[in-house]
């Protein structure tokens, strides 16, 4: 009888522990740090304790490269983000620089849709010390994608005109 209880304990556990409150997945993020990946990969970037509010003071960046970077392209999507709101986003905020820009996110305006020039980039989250400033945080996905080349002719239309004197009477 003990062995059914147990078992029944666990299956539960299990079930807490892989979905949030609000019915949101819960998905393991990187890791802070330098990390490779390879085409057709994904990776999943996320803010501490997402979907709950992150913590205040927070540091974290990821570098991430696809090992072909001369070819590939890192593709963002953020289907949650949501940061503190700030004037030029001086408080809490996403910065994300490839070797083309370096731009800086907050509130509710994400990366997604980003396309990257070549595939690396720095992500960058940063929280302030202001207590009770925090926000739910955001959950992002990368992907490492080939670059696809296409082959485009182009035709070139040259036409002259010539200037004529006139002789007019």
């Amino acid at each position: 009888m003990h062995g059914f209880w147990w078992s029944v304990l666990v299956v539960g556990v299990v079930l807490v522990v892989g979905t949030a409150a609000d019915g949101e997945e819960r998905v393991t993020s990187l890791p802070c740090g330098t990390h490779t990946m390879l085409p057709g990969q994904r990776l999943t970037l996320q803010t501490p304790n997402f979907p709950s509010n992150y913590d205040e003071n927070y540091r974290c960046q990821w570098e991430i490269t696809c090992t072909t970077m001369e070819t590939t392209t890192l593709r963002i999507a953020c289907p949650s983000f949501q940061l503190e709101s700030s004037t030029n986003c001086d408080a809490d905020r996403l910065i994300v620089a490839d070797h083309e820009a370096r731009v800086v996110y907050c509130g509710t305006n994400s990366p997604s849709n980003r396309i990257t020039i070549n595939g690396w980039a720095r992500f960058t989250f940063w929280s302030n010390l202001v207590e009770g400033t925090t926000a739910r945080g955001f959950r992002c996905f990368v992907w490492c994608d080939d670059i696809t080349t296409t082959s485009t002719t182009l035709t070139t239309t040259t036409s002259t005109t010539t200037e004529e004197e006139c002789v007019c009477p």
